[in-house]
């Protein structure tokens, strides 16, 4: 490695990938599921975006990182683009939604399906059908094992899909949160920025700009909401990096501003961050084990299939001290449509980007990405010792104390 990869890490080579991964998961058994829709880049989707036809497959791939094998396991109901997922409490993925195209010439894209994914076998099981459709919905498990699912377009005349769900799986049932409409509410019903409070509740913090807790029992209720600054942070990010704080970042054209979220004892606490070195738009945002957030990707322009712009630096931000770093360059751009995941070991996945059919910007590939933390600090380039793990139990239980036995750390 570079003899600074220590300050900036470094990337990994240039990978293929079957797909443009524009959604991804990482399994409990540290395989990565990823896919996009009836084809490798979006030729048909594009083909069929105006007509219901060809909204019935998705081409899904399974990879193992150790072995670097790639498998299919494609879904042969749904067409998956532009649809939410989630892991259950049990480690399936949970999916919502997708895409549809029009009906009688109107633009209703929403699909009211539901799809699990079971990593041990491999294959696709139905969920109970929606009320109505949803194209860019978010989902989130809550605290009790359901998981709620809220925004995205819908399959009605209503285009925005207003009522949130909650889905059971020990009962494979919905439940609807008729009194926690989004109709009358400053709030971004296109993957709306989802996460759980410590006090059980689901905080909304954009993309719009007002931000608000979410009550989930019985039919749903909202608590009182206020503005969380000037921004419509339209494809920006957010992360909760520790318990009840967040940060809030870009989006919305060249944008480099960003803000904190203080949520402890239930509060809305909004603090100016200082500001990222790139404007960014159509990024990602990647909590890393020691604390810190790494943001890669994104262009300055705003436009969602632009790589004229594009941010190929990386930067780091710091909690402790609110600082931003920039690190290493990626070998291509990753913008609309691309992914980012922390795997086991550390290193950052990044992929994706483009998906528009024959269009020159899609990125059919995946990179890994290397922080620092894993080099040698004597700017030798070496990889650093990892911890070694020579005793721990089997399992635990939640909420329970247990010992590791790590000697190098």
């Amino acid at each position: 490695a570079p003899t600074d990869a220590h300050l900036k890490g470094r990337y990994g080579p240039l990978e293929p990938w079957p797909t443009v991964a524009v959604h991804a998961t990482l399994l409990p058994d540290s395989r990565i599921i990823s896919y996009y829709t009836n084809d490798a880049t979006g030729l048909t989707r594009d083909n069929y975006y105006n007509d219901q036809d060809g909204h019935d497959l998705t081409l899904v791939d399974i990879w193992n990182l150790n072995s670097n094998k790639h498998v299919r396991a494609d879904n042969t109901r749904t067409d998956l683009f532009c649809s939410g997922q989630t892991l259950t409490a049990d480690g399936k993925v949970f999916v919502a939604g997708g895409h549809l195209g029009t009906l009688d010439g109107v633009f209703y894209p929403g699909s009211r399906h539901i799809n699990v994914f079971d990593p041990v076998t491999n294959t696709w099981t139905t969920g109970p059908e929606m009320a109505e459709g949803r194209w860019y919905p978010t989902t989130i498990t809550l605290p009790n094992k359901e998981i709620l699912i809220m925004g995205g377009s819908s399959n009605s005349t209503t285009i925005h899909n207003f009522i949130p769900e909650v889905y059971k799986p020990s009962t494979n049932t919905l439940r609807q949160l008729s009194g926690a409409s989004t109709q009358a509410l400053n709030f971004a019903h296109l993957y709306p920025w989802l996460h759980t409070a410590p006090n059980g509740k689901v905080f909304y913090s954009g993309p719009g700009n007002h931000i608000m807790y979410l009550n989930t029992s019985g039919q749903g209720s909202w608590e009182p909401h206020l503005n969380r600054d000037s921004q419509w942070r339209s494809y920006g990010s957010s992360v909760m990096y520790q318990a009840s704080r967040l940060l809030v970042m870009g989006g919305g054209g060249n944008n480099n501003t960003a803000v904190t979220v203080n949520l402890s004892a239930g509060g809305m606490q909004v603090t100016p961050a200082n500001p990222m070195s790139f404007g960014r738009t159509n990024h990602n945002a990647t909590i890393l084990p020691n604390g810190e957030v790494f943001v890669n990707g994104g262009n300055t322009s705003g436009l969602n299939f632009d790589d004229s712009t594009s941010v190929l630096s990386g930067e780091i931000w710091n909690p402790s001290s609110g600082m931003w770093r920039t690190v290493a360059n990626a070998s291509v751009p990753r913008n609309y449509h691309s992914v980012a995941l922390l795997l086991p070991d550390g290193r950052i996945w990044t992929a994706g980007g483009g998906g528009c059919g024959t269009c020159t910007i899609n990125q059919q590939s995946a990179q890994i990405f290397y922080p620092p933390y894993l080099f040698k600090k004597d700017g030798s380039g070496l990889l650093a010792d990892r911890p070694r793990v020579v005793s721990g139990p089997s399992s635990v239980l939640y909420n329970t104390d247990y010992t590791l036995t790590v000697p190098n750390v």
